[in-house]
């Protein structure tokens, strides 16, 4: 009897054991499950502290930032003070220039209606200088045109000139020849002319010397006619012209 009643106590036991093993497992499970909901909820409330701790650094930063924007917009706005001024004192020297340069523009129309009227006539000038520069290229043109004409004909003067220096030289040759002809001629004709000189002469003579026989023969009663040497006046012109002595 005691046995089964260690033995029940000992299975009571070993229940109660296991049921409070199982308790402790529940416990130590539950346990886990805060300590890991524990942890988990640290690492957010750590990354919640770093989110807000970068935050405010970002805060700091952005107020740092926007104290510096401050105060450099002060600066710039200072700066734009003083150039609003700087430009109001340089508005109002512009505005006396002004005034001075309308005055002056006023004073000053007459010269531009003059200036527009040279304007025209510059045009104008400048429209006869392209037409002179046209005609003068034209000029030009036509003066090389007729250097070329000119440089052409005077090759062929040339040529010409040298031709006819050759025709002229040719010419003075035969011309001398003929001249040397010429004088020998007149030497011989010379030669002739007192040939027929003395032979007139010589017929003159016997004309006179005829005429002074036949006188005498007639005073002596001789016919003239026998004689054998015989020659009147009308004969001495047929003795010349045949060109030999009697």
């Amino acid at each position: 009897m005691k046995l089964v009643e260690a033995r029940e106590e000992c299975a009571s036991v070993t229940c109660a054991l296991e049921s409070q093993k199982e308790e402790l497992q529940m416990k130590r499970e539950n346990l886990r499950e805060r300590d890991e909901n524990i942890k988990t909820e640290e690492e957010k409330l750590k990354k919640s502290i770093l989110k807000y701790n970068k935050f405010l650094q970002e805060n700091d930063a952005r107020r740092l930032r926007a104290v510096k924007k401050a105060e450099a917009e002060r600066a710039q706005i200072r700066l734009k003070e003083l150039e609003i001024q700087k430009l109001k004192a340089e508005n109002d020297t512009l505005l006396a220039r002004k005034e001075i340069l309308e005055d002056r523009v006023r004073k000053a129309i007459c010269y531009q209606e003059f200036l527009e009227r040279a304007t025209i006539i510059i045009g104008q000038v400048i429209d006869r200088l392209h037409t002179l520069q046209s005609i003068n290229k034209e000029l030009l043109e036509s003066q090389t045109r007729l250097e070329k004409e000119r440089e052409s004909t005077k090759l062929k003067l040339i040529q010409y000139i040298n031709k006819l220096r050759t025709v002229l030289l040719h010419c003075n040759n035969q011309l001398h020849q003929q001249q040397t002809q010429l004088d020998s001629i007149r030497l011989e004709a010379y030669k002739w002319v007192n040939t027929l000189t003395q032979f007139t002469g010589l017929c003159l003579l016997y004309s006179s010397v005829s005429q002074d026989y036949k006188l005498f023969m007639c005073s002596t009663g001789i016919k003239t006619e026998a004689l054998p040497f015989h020659c009147s006046k009308r004969d001495a012109p047929v003795c010349s012209a045949k060109g030999h002595n009697p």
